[in-house]
């Protein structure tokens, strides 16, 4: 028997364990995606001076200043394990009131993996005369398999003047290769 695997290809391993037959995928094509190495994103740990933006691919607009908030999805170049993507989300304020109880939620397809870092701040305060408006940064990671297209789903939900505002969006994400 030979117990090379080409890793070009999915491979089908079966196992008999007492008589009973376990059928196991694996993922040949990046062992570290494998079951049996399972890469875990709370096991990763990326702060925002540890990302730098990616050369090549464009921000994605997720919310265009609807309701008095910005959001942003910018690709980086940095890559903390094998089939994990940085992205930095940054909400601004450009309205001309306090935004507050800011919340980001994300679901990717299944197959993929997301997990959102604390962002630096849930208030964005007033924007001031004469000075950039205010922001909000969180760090966004995704696991995916290789050449895998993912649709990113969110919730991005706020208070203006104690108004609930909520938007719910979906968007591609560009494809980053390290």
């Amino acid at each position: 028997m030979d117990s090379r695997i080409n890793h070009s290809e999915p491979t089908n391993v079966v196992l008999t364990l007492k008589d009973e037959t376990v059928a196991l995928t694996a993922i040949a094509t990046n062992p570290e995606l494998s079951e049996a190495n399972p890469i875990k994103l709370s096991d990763i740990s990326v702060g925002l001076d540890e990302v730098t933006p990616h050369p090549g691919l464009e921000p994605v607009v997720l919310v265009e200043g609807e309701g008095g908030v910005s959001a942003v999805l910018h690709p980086t170049s940095t890559y903390p394990s094998p089939g994990v993507r940085v992205y930095v989300l940054q909400l601004t304020n450009i309205s001309k009131l306090q935004v507050e109880e800011v919340d980001f939620k994300a679901a990717v397809p299944k197959g993929c993996k997301v997990r959102l870092l604390k962002g630096s701040s849930s208030v964005l305060p007033a924007p001031a005369p004469f000075a950039p408006p205010p922001n909000s940064n969180q760090l966004m990671l995704v696991l995916s398999g290789p050449g895998s297209v993912v649709e990113l789903s969110f919730v991005l939900s706020y208070s203006v003047d104690e108004e609930p505002v909520t938007h719910i969006g979906k968007e591609v994400l560009p494809e980053q290769s390290p």
